[in-house]
């Protein structure tokens, strides 16, 4: 999953990034954020513009318009910085810039992905990555090792006869 947000963050441009989350917004129903409207609850913000394009921060406030109350912050800065976060409700889930990945939450990131999948599956798209997120959440969970009868193990997904900890032909994680 790393490697695939890494993905998103080195080859995504702020004005593709803006555009995937806004059409996502707009399909789930979510209102653009207005200053003059009394009940912004359930509302989506991107700022973009006043960095020239430089960083897009894309808010979605689902309950609540408090500043780090949103249920989904996601920000993408690409001169001047370049880093990549993902986060909710004042938690990062996801953080990486010019010398990795800072911070990694995987609960965190799964409830995200489970909630906005969609979303991230866009994200993978337009990086040229056809994986899904589920595929990615299933990967990630361990699973038994299958006995057969010429290998002593092999891989449950893929056949492939094991010895490690994971799968070298799929990836596949394995608990013995």
């Amino acid at each position: 999953m790393k490697d695939k947000l890494l993905k998103i963050w080195q080859l995504s441009n702020t004005k593709q990034f803006a555009g995937i989350f806004e059409e996502y917004m707009k399909e789930l129903g979510v209102r653009k954020y207005d200053g003059r409207r009394k009940d912004n609850s359930n509302s989506y913000l991107i700022d973009a513009k006043s960095t020239g394009w430089n960083r897009v921060q894309c808010f979605y406030h689902k309950d609540s318009t408090e500043y780090g109350e949103e249920n989904l912050l996601v920000v993408l800065r690409k001169e001047a910085g370049n880093y990549f976060i993902i986060q909710r409700k004042c938690e990062r889930a996801f953080e990486s810039d010019y010398s990795g990945i800072r911070h990694y939450d995987e609960e965190l990131m799964k409830e995200i992905l489970e909630e906005h999948g969609i979303l991230f599956d866009r994200f993978f798209e337009a990086v040229g990555d056809k994986s899904k997120h589920q595929e990615l959440l299933n990967k990630d969970k361990a699973k038994k090792v299958v006995k057969t009868e010429n290998v002593s193990q092999a891989c449950p997904v893929c056949k492939y006869p094991v010895n490690w900890k994971y799968c070298p032909n799929c990836g596949q994680r394995f608990k013995w």
